[in-house]
């Protein structure tokens, strides 16, 4: 019996979010350590229990899908500190990933023809940008829960700066 758990747009924004792990989070470094991956998208997580006992990294391709770990049968031993999934499991995953899509045709990762949007956002707050945010983004929404508000977050830390920096200087002329 086929069990659908989630919809396709959810899993295609699940798919942008891991894309930005490998692009800007914690497998950035392994796109440079592998000399990129000949123009193929992917998508991962890394991970590191308490102690350093595991360190996994699980990703994927339009492709193949491969989870990598390291660790110990038994609860109490340690991979070292500063044994993570990003600097132990990931480069392995990244070299091995790299070599099974080698010479396969780029593809990306499947879009739901219908039932997203784009929108720009302010990009520390999410919210639809106003003449303060000075860095937004485009994000992927599944039509409907796009937000509606307006940021308000950057206005009032430029008023709150501006209120302190008064204040100091205001305060070093009295003294």
């Amino acid at each position: 019996k086929k069990i659908q758990i989630m919809s396709p747009q959810a899993a295609y924004i699940m798919v942008d979010l891991l894309k930005s792990v490998v692009s800007a989070g914690t497998l950035w470094q392994t796109y440079f350590d592998v000399g990129g991956w000949g123009g193929m998208p992917m998508a991962g997580k890394t991970g590191t229990t308490q102690n350093w006992d595991d360190a996994w990294t699980v990703g994927f391709s339009p492709y193949h899908a491969t989870a990598v770990w390291f660790g110990f049968d038994h609860h109490g031993s340690s991979l070292g500190l500063g044994l993570t999934g990003a600097t132990g499991s990931g480069p392995v995953w990244a070299r091995y990933m790299k070599d099974i899509d080698q010479g396969l045709p780029r593809i990306d990762f499947p879009k739901p023809a219908s039932g997203l949007v784009t929108e720009r956002v302010d990009a520390n707050s999410g919210l639809l940008p106003t003449k303060y945010s000075t860095k937004t983004k485009d994000e992927i929404f599944i039509a409907g829960t796009e937000p509606r508000r307006f940021d308000t977050l950057t206005q009032y830390k430029d008023q709150r700066d501006a209120t302190i920096v008064n204040k100091l200087e205001n305060s070093a002329l009295i003294q």
